[in-house]
């Protein structure tokens, strides 16, 4: 019989595998390439002063942007 700490362990290995693969799923989904490289790129791109934020709306949230169009209130928050 399997101790309770070995159950334990195993346990917290398959959540943390299980929460990798949801996110490459759903990183895969919405067209994010998930390699290292490709993670860091966008990391810095975010923490730009000045375009940062807008890279971040448009790449993360462009199911909520439809129009080609930026508003004044997203001029504002740019």
């Amino acid at each position: 019989m399997a101790s309770k700490s070995s159950l334990k362990a195993f346990r917290e290995k398959i959540a943390r595998i299980q929460g990798e693969l949801r996110n490459r799923i759903e990183n895969a989904s919405c067209g994010l390439d998930s390699s290292p490289e490709a993670i860091q790129a966008r990391r810095s791109q975010v923490s730009d002063p000045v375009t940062g934020f807008r890279f971040f709306v448009n790449t993360y949230f462009k199911h909520h942007i439809h129009h080609p169009q930026t508003s004044a209130l997203h001029e504002y928050l740019y």
